[in-house]
């Protein structure tokens, strides 16, 4: 993995645990090396959920952890 900046943002990652198209354990990979940068960052695999959430048992919740990850970072 390219190093990345220490002025990385923050970042919410949200992946869905049974997705076939891109592996979770990508998501987690960028996790630890955000957090070696420095970045604030956040993982979320989500149950049951494969690529574009198809799967997830609570999409809305999911909207909602985003919007409020977003409204945490003013």
């Amino acid at each position: 993995m390219p190093a990345l900046p220490s002025a990385a943002p923050p970042v919410l990652l949200m992946h869905g645990a049974a997705d076939y198209m891109v592996p979770s354990a990508q998501s987690i990979r960028l996790t630890g090396a955000l957090r070696a940068a420095g970045a604030r960052v956040e993982l979320e695999l989500v149950p049951g959920a494969t690529h574009f959430w198809n799967g997830a048992s609570d999409v809305g919740g999911i909207v909602l952890r985003s919007v409020r990850f977003l409204l945490g970072l003013s």
